[in-house]
């Protein structure tokens, strides 16, 4: 049993030598239009393949760009978190020292109140009473 490409060189042969028969000849011409129908396929096979691997690389880089774009925006968003999170802490901190001095003004004021009224009524019961001096 006979190969492929040996039946090829066998028919090529017997053309060279011009002792090829019709009937051989159209066996010829079959398996060299099947020969260039497979080499067709292996080059259109080929370039699927060249474009699928430039598709791949192409797809490659876009999910690339995509993921650096993601991580930057994760990384601003994660700053102006952080910033907004440190910003809250330090007015939390300034209302409870403001409202630390507010409490600590308020309690000031009723002691002094507490000390004037106190001198205003020593002061009409001196007033009121003979013998004394306010």
């Amino acid at each position: 049993m006979t190969t492929q490409p040996d039946r090829v060189h066998h028919l090529l042969d017997r053309l060279l030598r011009g002792v090829l028969l019709p009937a051989e000849a159209e066996q010829l011409a079959g398996l060299v239009r099947e020969l260039e129908r497979q080499v067709e396929d292996q080059a259109t096979a080929d370039q699927v393949a060249n474009r699928a691997a430039q598709a791949i690389t192409a797809m490659g880089a876009d999910v690339r760009e995509a993921r650096t774009e993601r991580d930057r925006y994760r990384l601003a968003w994660q700053s102006a978190r952080t910033r907004a999170k440190r910003a809250k802490r330090n007015r939390e901190s300034e209302l409870r020292w403001a409202n630390g001095m507010w409490s600590d003004a308020l309690r000031d004021l009723r002691r002094y109140r507490q000390a004037w009224t106190s001198a205003r009524r020593r002061a009409q019961v001196a007033r009121l009473t003979p013998g004394t001096t306010p």
